[in-house]
């Protein structure tokens, strides 16, 4: 078996794939295939790319480093990011030593599509047969063993988005897999395996994220509830819960304290008084999200639209407002903020690391793609 145990590392080698899909509006994919390699550079590459795709972990590949066929890519997907993965198996363990690398506060649901894991966390293990799913609190311990000839797929949403705190999501996981919701969770993640390529690039992918997340939190609250201590539960993440809620679609259609307070089941004097309490203005917090969310798309490359259609596009019906607002919260115009981003990203295209990322991502005539490895 090949072993790595690494607490992490800044540097990218030169066989992974860092690109921006054609297309795709500056959504960042990260890929590595092994069959592109030669056979007895794969176990490094391979744990190389998982000093660089994950947090801090020790990495075990079943088997010898040359036989190991490892095929991954992630993506971004609104506030999420999605992962699939092939493989010849693999461990995975994070150790207390690694969360002292530092642990983000990360929930990733795993399905697996094809063969057979084993999943061990908080005291727990879950074999894992074709279409079960799990649940991983990337902010503790954990081993994770993909089985050979295996295919999983991955949904990763921060907590600050789920608007749930480490607390809350370790009173739901012994309970979340049982919960009425879990299903719908689970085939949002059959789904976004199944048709990904056309999601990805829906000019409602924004919103498809936020529905997810929103699918994620449901399922927690759920189990939650079936917890006995529900009821501290929900109210220490009321406020983070909804700001969550503006934060994953702020230009949600009828967004208004009143439509914020019923799908929290509070009342409108309740939602004001837990912000308040946070220091939060929810009229300021929604103006913040947009002018995130026009930040963004003013970033993407693939944008065609004028800076005035970007500004309506997100709540400013006045060109002369929005830029000021926008100067006050990045120190910069609109026009000034895309037309730096237009250069990063044309800096980085002529670089010569892109150049062998477009190289390693477009096999050529003699190297295997897709199904290939697997067959």
């Amino acid at each position: 078996m090949a072993e790595q145990d690494d607490v992490g590392s800044t540097a990218q080698p030169e066989w992974i794939s860092r690109t921006s899909r054609t297309g795709q509006r500056g959504m960042l994919v990260l890929r590595y295939d092994s069959a592109q390699l030669p056979r007895d550079e794969r176990g490094d590459a391979f744990h190389a790319f998982m000093r660089e795709a994950c947090d801090p972990c020790r990495v075990v590949g079943m088997g010898t480093p040359s036989a190991m066929r490892v095929k991954t890519t992630f993506w971004q997907l609104g506030t999420g990011i999605v992962h699939s993965a092939a493989s010849t198996g693999y461990v995975l363990t994070r150790t207390p030593r690694h969360l002292g690398a530092g642990a983000p506060e990360v929930l990733a649901l795993g399905l697996q599509l094809r063969g057979t894991a084993q999943f061990e966390q908080h005291g727990r293990q879950i074999e894992l047969a074709e279409g079960e799913m799990m649940i991983n609190d990337l902010t503790a311990p954990y081993d994770y063993t993909v089985g050979a000839g295996s295919a999983t797929h991955a949904f990763m949403l921060d907590l600050q988005t789920l608007g749930v705190s480490v607390d809350a999501v370790r009173l739901a996981l012994p309970y979340a897999l049982s919960t009425p919701v879990y299903p719908l969770v689970r085939s949002f993640l059959t789904q976004l395996y199944v048709h990904g390529d056309q999601l990805s690039l829906d000019p409602g992918r924004e919103l498809i994220a936020s529905a997810g997340a929103d699918l994620v939190r449901a399922m927690l609250l759920s189990a939650i509830g079936a917890h006995p201590e529900k009821s501290d539960a929900l109210r220490e993440t009321l406020t983070t819960r909804i700001l969550a809620y503006v934060r994953a679609a702020p230009m949600r259609p009828g967004l208004s304290a009143e439509s914020i307070a019923a799908a929290h089941d509070v009342s409108v004097r309740t939602l004001y008084k837990e912000l308040e309490l946070a220091g939060t203005s929810l009229e300021g917090y929604i103006i913040e999200q947009r002018l995130e969310g026009a930040a963004r798309e003013l970033a993407d490359p693939a944008s065609t639209a004028t800076v005035g259609a970007v500004a309506r596009a997100w709540g400013f019906t006045s060109q002369a407002h929005f830029s000021r607002r926008f100067k006050n919260a990045h120190g910069t115009t609109p026009t000034e903020w895309r037309r730096s981003h237009a250069i990063g990203v044309a800096a980085h295209r002529s670089s010569p690391r892109a150049s062998f990322s477009r190289r390693l991502t477009s096999p050529g005539p003699d190297q295997p793609t897709g199904d290939d490895v697997w067959t």
